[in-house]
């Protein structure tokens, strides 16, 4: 059944309270992309959005309003309105939706919010943003047109002995490629982030960005203890 939900997108830099709007889109889903992270991974590949990612490392949290925020003055735009209304202490009183969770279990489909979180202080040197934002490219993205298009890619591809080396990676390892592997080799490849399988991964993100954290010698210990046995699970590279 086909859902069309409206999103509020927005953007909480590093180690600030604030809120920033970013964008109010809408994402219209079909019988084939019923998960709530088929919208985010959308989402997050529209212009008005992904300007704001630029490929980095980002987190996020998905929220169902109870009501749409206004403005405490009359005739303020809907970015005031939300800035305004959306705070720490708000979101901390809302439960989160899960992007495994179906898209028709939400209430209020017009009432979505996406809020991203980035991974490290973007306002250092080199994390800084585009310089000339880019201008908003408002698509939609048929996911059938796509597997499509993968599928039929992939099947041109050569045997995994042979496209597997270096030669014929640099040939489908690139944007343009629709089989390439988004395994972030380059990094112009990276997938969608894992926070959208389970909000235990954006919680950890979240949690680690914090320089201010402490860890004792146990947690250390363990962590030494996961690496090593992790390890023992990832092939040795032949050679």
């Amino acid at each position: 059944m086909a859902v069309w939900t409206t999103w509020v997108v927005l953007f909480k830099p590093y180690a600030a309270d604030t809120y920033n709007f970013i964008v109010r889109e809408q994402y219209h889903s079909d019988s084939t992309d019923t998960e709530i992270s088929s919208a985010i991974d959308a989402l997050s590949k529209r212009q008005s959005v992904a300007r704001y990612i630029d490929g980095r490392s980002w987190s996020y949290k998905i929220y169902e309003l109870p009501e749409r925020p206004t403005a405490a003055r009359a005739n303020a735009k809907l970015k005031t309105a939300y800035e305004e209304h959306i705070t720490t202490k708000y979101i901390d009183d809302l439960q989160p939706i899960y992007g495994s969770e179906p898209i028709n279990v939400v209430g209020k489909p017009d009432n979505l919010v996406l809020i991203i979180y980035p991974d490290y202080d973007m306002s250092e040197p080199q994390h800084r943003p585009l310089s000339t934002p880019l201008s908003p490219v408002h698509e939609e993205i048929n996911p059938r047109m796509m597997r499509d298009a993968v599928a039929s890619a992939g099947q041109k591809c050569k045997h995994p002995s042979t496209g597997a080396k270096a030669s014929e990676l640099a040939i489908t390892q690139t944007s343009t490629f629709e089989a390439a592997i988004h395994d972030g080799r380059p990094l112009s490849l990276l997938g969608a982030p894992l926070a959208i399988y389970s909000e235990a991964f954006t919680q950890f993100r979240v949690t680690m960005s914090d320089e201010t954290l402490q860890f004792d010698p146990t947690e250390l210990s363990s962590a030494r203890r996961l690496v090593d046995k992790a390890a023992k699970h990832t092939p040795k590279a032949a050679g």
